[in-house]
């Protein structure tokens, strides 16, 4: 299966405890607090506007003029040369479509019905493996990745790594809970009971080791985020998981069943697969202003100074997490503002 190491960004100094998801005790975990966010703070003047929440961008002549933010004081507007926008896959669509104008009445950026549309996630599968003998499971655990699955007789389907998190009794029963959850079914006393189920489960799995698939999602026009000021969220989703997806998720756990034997592998999850914490595709972009949202320096088309750094201007979802990707992407946006700034 040609493994390699998972990029991770963790520097492993003493006393790391690979916390994956949780905040970082011993700063080495490369994260965008401590390589983005803090240095700014601490060496370059930046600020932070706290409960600040921006509600619109005002433009003019095809340029943003001001950013205009609600606060605990009341309305506060932020002007500079340029404008990033950062604010992720779901809100950033959300903001250029409030930002109307008469130039642009559906939205910055909008002329064309893109902003919030194409839509994508990844399809990702719990996986669990049975190491042939007892192995410590001390050290790092978020370390193999595979991509002997990324592209099969001209179909793409992703990726195969460790997830990095034991199999314990409070993994399951969160797992367990929000199947549940989810599900339409009430089931009596069910937090004690699967609590129980739990426990019992934990032993089972006590050796177990837990993979992840990450698969790749393609852009349909009908996936999009939509404005919707009545709902406290001020949006909702509109997404429908493809035929070709599922059937590449059901080959894809096929492929794996086949190579892993050995190992008795266990896929813990079911047909809702889908990865909420990977949104991307909703501001794509291009090199052309008909088919694409941003042009290829992800500045907004017929806006000279927005930039989108983040992964909206996914064309694709790939199959990998989006995390590297934004942060390289964001450089080299960088760069381009850096090389533009005199003239914008």
């Amino acid at each position: 299966m040609k493994p390699y190491r998972v990029h991770v960004g963790i520097a492993y100094r003493p006393g790391c405890t690979e916390c994956i998801g949780l905040p970082c005790r011993t700063d080495c975990k490369a994260g965008g607090a401590s390589k983005g966010l803090c240095p700014a703070l601490r060496d370059h003047g930046a600020k932070i506007v706290l409960n600040c929440e921006v509600e619109r961008l005002e433009a003019t002549d095809g340029r943003v003029t001001a950013v205009a933010a609600r606060t605990a004081d009341g309305m506060i507007k932020v002007r500079g040369r340029v404008v990033v926008l950062a604010a992720g896959a779901l809100s950033t669509p959300l903001l250029l479509r409030k930002s109307t104008s008469p130039q642009w009445p559906d939205g910055l950026g909008n002329r064309n019905d893109l902003v919030g549309r194409c839509l994508m996630f990844h399809a990702s599968d719990l996986i669990a493996l049975w190491p042939r003998k007892n192995l410590s499971s001390v050290g790092p655990r978020k370390t193999l990745s595979s991509r002997a699955f990324y592209a099969v007789k001209g179909h793409k389907f992703g990726s195969f790594q460790s997830l990095g998190l034991p199999v314990s009794h409070g993994a399951i029963f969160d797992f367990l809970m929000s199947r549940i959850e989810r599900s339409s079914v009430r089931v009596p006393l069910a937090r004690h009971a699967t609590r129980a189920v739990s426990l019992i489960a934990a032993r089972y799995f006590k050796r177990a080791c837990v993979f992840a698939t990450i698969i790749e999602d393609f852009p349909y026009h009908s996936n999009r985020v939509v404005l919707d000021p009545s709902r406290p969220s001020g949006f909702y989703i509109e997404y429908v998981k493809s035929r070709e997806l599922s059937d590449r998720i059901a080959k894809m756990r096929t492929m794996l069943k086949s190579a892993l034997a050995v190992h008795k592998p266990w896929i813990l999850t079911g047909d809702d697969n889908l990865n909420m914490g990977h949104p991307s595709g909703t501001c794509r972009f291009g090199d052309d202003p008909t088919t694409s949202v941003l042009n290829p320096n992800n500045t907004v088309w017929g806006v000279e100074n927005l930039y989108v750094a983040d992964a909206s201007f996914f064309p694709s979802s790939s199959g990998a997490n989006p995390a590297l990707t934004v942060a390289a992407n964001a450089l080299r946006v960088a760069d381009s503002i850096a090389s533009q700034v005199g003239r914008i």
